[in-house]
């Protein structure tokens, strides 16, 4: 299982120049195992509310709801297992949103896509940079 990270699925949905080709490619291959943590969605509307994101909150909500429609990312909802797992892994910071994450890639026994340094220096969690 691969878990983006939300830059990287973001990066991924509008096809920015900042998710290298070779990662780009890594997703679409394997498309049928690639998944977000439902906090993803949450970020990104934040970024949209903040007008972070090229798009307006809306027009976001849209893209995300058809982000699983269109391109076969699953998402992965924030269970109880999670949470637990969210508060009782070691974290260098105290990000929430980050903290579900990595959770829900552990969870998963999946790997990680990211960019955030501290999340690639957890030794418990399989991480790839991207």
């Amino acid at each position: 299982m691969i878990i983006l990270d939300t830059h990287v699925w973001l990066w991924f949905l509008i096809g920015s120049s900042e998710l290298k080709k070779k990662d780009a490619a890594l997703i679409e291959k394997n498309r049928d195992q690639v998944a977000i943590s439902s906090i993803s969605v949450w970020e990104g509307i934040l970024l949209a509310e903040r007008g972070k994101l090229s798009c307006g909150k809306e027009e976001f909500i849209q893209i995300a709801k058809e982000s699983a429609l269109n391109l076969g990312i699953r998402d992965i909802p924030i269970t109880s297992e999670i949470s637990i797992l969210s508060r009782q892994l070691k974290f260098n910071h105290k990000d929430p949103a980050d903290r579900f994450i990595c959770a829900t890639a552990h969870s998963l026994s999946g790997t990680l896509l990211t960019r955030d340094k501290e999340i690639l220096s957890l030794n418990w969690l399989s991480t790839r940079k991207v």
